[in-house]
């Protein structure tokens, strides 16, 4: 007897109720456990060269610049790469499942990115509370009196809140400043650096999994719907796709180094940001998202070696009426050898 499992919207709801609900519950709680800690209190000489840098007011690249131009670009690439590859090739529709494929798609790559970028920021901040070492302008910004800093002691008991002053020149607030000043204590590692680098390895590793090889990858696609004008813009974009590539790789590098630059972090910090944002990139591209392999959300089991054709829906629903008429010719055996001429053709397939 042909046996199938198809999708259905109880059971996609429910895991996508569950997945929401546990990434919500593990980011409001990791928030709370990272903000409502105070950094390690780390010494320092007052003559250290590594952290007597001037403070910058007026960064290159904020924090909130940062995340708004990732969370830009990642928005614009993965909707509008999988909107024309629906487009292009048709994937499979079933009657069970209310929620069109490319939504599936999205839901799917999206919330492994911003689950990704969730754990590669979430471990940046752990380490940054943990470590607590000082920014390289971290004894401008505190702008301490002579008194109270030996040059020739290893300051391990310093009290931040009462020997550090707020410097006129900054034009902060007291709360601006007293802020930035647990901020200064924050250096290692750059998170600037870890979500760029994040940001910039999964797309480009997306965009190799979706614009490279398209023809031998067409098995398990779908078949095309003879739209000429998004063919060629998709073509367009499997011609760009190198160059987008460096794109990103080469902002992630501009905004790395301009933390050096600004005096925000040591050179040790960016490269030590990058190296967690590559391997927070590469994990959620073959663990959480698996693009490598399971190109599509729902595809045959035979993808591999067998074409998908329009006859497997087909296939699948005619499986569905021989279950359905089998439960009924169990109590009926006048009619058990008529179900099994009218089911001895079908094809055993499995949907995932």
């Amino acid at each position: 007897m042909a046996s199938y499992s198809a999708p259905n919207n109880k059971k996609l709801y429910v895991r996508m109720g569950i997945e929401i609900c546990a990434f919500v519950a593990l980011a409001v709680l990791g928030s709370i456990k990272i903000l409502e800690k105070e950094p390690h209190t780390r010494g320092f000489y007052c003559k250290d060269q590594g952290i007597d840098k001037p403070f910058i007011v007026d960064e290159q690249v904020p924090n909130m610049h940062c995340l708004f131009i990732w969370t830009g670009i990642a928005a614009v690439t993965l909707i509008s790469v999988e909107l024309f590859h629906g487009l292009v090739y048709c994937p499979m529709i079933y009657r069970d499942l209310k929620i069109h494929p490319i939504a599936c798609e999205l839901y799917r790559i999206i919330g492994s990115f911003v689950l990704g970028a969730t754990f590669t920021m979430g471990i940046t901040e752990m380490v940054k509370v943990t470590i607590g070492e000082f920014r390289p302008h971290f004894l401008s910004l505190c702008h301490m009196n002579k008194d109270s800093c030996n040059d020739t002691d290893w300051n391990s008991h310093f009290n931040f809140s009462t020997s550090c002053s707020n410097p006129s020149d900054f034009n902060l607030s007291y709360e601006e400043w007293a802020k930035k000043l647990i901020d200064a204590r924050k250096s290692f590692l750059s998170g600037h650096s870890s979500f760029s680098f994040f940001s910039a390895v999964f797309l480009a590793l997306y965009l190799k999994s979706r614009l490279s090889q398209l023809r031998t990858k067409e098995r398990y696609m779908g078949n095309k719907r003879g739209l000429i004008w998004a063919e060629w813009i998709l073509m367009g974009l499997k011609v760009l796709r190198p160059f987008l590539q460096f794109s990103y790789l080469a902002l992630a590098f501009f905004i790395a180094m301009s933390r050096v630059s600004d005096y925000y972090h040591h050179p040790r910090d960016v490269i030590s940001g990058g190296l967690l944002g590559t391997l927070g990139a590469y994990l959620t591209y073959t663990e959480i998202a698996q693009l490598d392999d399971k190109p599509r959300v729902f595809h045959s089991l035979n993808y591999k070696t067998n074409p998908m054709t329009d006859l497997e829906m087909e296939d699948i629903y005619r499986n569905k009426k021989a279950l359905s008429k089998t439960a009924v010719s169990e109590t009926d055996p006048l009619n058990q050898e008529r179900e099994l001429n009218e089911t001895s053709n079908d094809h055993q397939i499995t949907v995932v």
